[in-house]
């Protein structure tokens, strides 16, 4: 196994010599060229197998009520409702995601799982930001205008919560000021939208996300059309990070490996036996950023080895 690892990066080695160090531009920035664009699927392919040999023996046990996903080109947690709440993980440092689990399983109940978060820029996450009820301090939010998806845990009555996926154009400073659910359209692994209820508010969510399914059906046109999302064709087929409600009010963190672009992820989430009752499934950031941390360890380890998960995560806790 060590063998094959190192052979992977002598590939690697040779590949980036003659491939990638082309097209220097006048201010001294390197341009990635049409070769080193075409080099770079065989690259994340070969980083994609040397992610799963080190994820072929993880050593975490799942709790009661959460249990492993393994599908073709798949790997994710799925989370029975009432035994876990959701919440949302933010950070400004240079660490990553798993830096970040084993700091935050010192501050507050340990989390069983957390999954990277939504798109972001060198300013901060392109996407609504809310946790515990508030706009986190110290955190730049860029959620721009278009309609995007959200995953959010939202307050019901007896202090309980209910995790929903759903859509808005609203500013997490609208949200917040509403007092309630106006602004949000909502769904809750039902074939239909869910209405709010009196006295229910957002607790936790996080947004910037784009439509793979809806109500039971194919809808990620409407990530490219409608939500304007626009990835290079080279990186359309690269990993895909994934929040999904079923039908019986279940949650999954769902990493897609690299080969499978947005089509091919809605036909596995439909059509897989792994996947039954899939409702409505949003994708978040993913490539480079794409993977799945349980308790302190990788279930999915970053594509290229380097963990650059930054600024937000979704985490899963468990009830007390």
């Amino acid at each position: 196994m060590k063998m094959k690892v190192f052979f992977f990066f002598i590939v690697l080695l040779v590949i980036s010599c003659n491939g990638t160090l082309h097209g220097e531009t006048a201010s001294g920035a390197v341009k990635l060229t049409r070769r080193g664009s075409a080099l770079k699927p065989l690259v994340r392919e070969l980083f994609g197998e040397i992610s799963e040999i080190l994820n072929a023996a993880p050593r975490f046990t799942l709790p009661e009520g959460a249990s492993k996903i393994v599908s073709a080109g798949a790997h994710g947690v799925r989370f029975q409702p009432g035994r876990f709440e959701l919440r949302i993980h933010v950070w400004t440092g240079e660490g990553g995601l798993q830096d970040e689990m084993s700091i935050a399983s010192t501050d507050y109940s340990v989390p069983v799982a957390a999954i990277n978060g939504t798109f972001f820029c060198d300013k901060g996450p392109l996407g609504q930001v809310i946790v515990d009820g508030v706009v986190p301090r110290g955190i730049t939010q860029i959620p721009g205008r278009i309609s995007r998806c959200f995953v959010a845990s939202i307050a019901v009555a007896g202090g309980k919560t209910r995790w929903v996926i759903g859509e808005t154009d609203r500013p997490a400073t609208a949200l917040i000021a509403s007092g309630g659910l106006d602004g949000l359209s909502l769904f809750s692994g039902a074939t239909a939208a869910c209405g709010a209820h009196a006295g229910e508010s957002v607790r936790w969510l996080l947004g910037g996300a784009g439509w793979i399914v809806r109500a039971g059906k194919d809808v990620h046109l409407e990530a490219y059309q409608r939500q304007r999302f626009q990835f290079r064709k080279v990186d359309q087929d690269s990993r895909h990070s994934v929040i999904a409600l079923d039908s019986e009010g279940g949650l999954l963190m769902i990493v897609f490996e690299t080969g499978l672009n947005l089509e091919a992820v809605s036909r596995i989430l439909l059509t897989q036996p792994q996947f039954k009752g899939i409702t409505d499934a949003i994708f978040f950031d993913g490539g480079s950023s794409s993977e799945l941390v349980v308790g302190r360890e990788y279930l999915v380890s970053p594509l290229y080895l380097v963990d650059k998960a930054r600024f937000t995560a979704i985490t899963i806790v468990s009830c007390h």
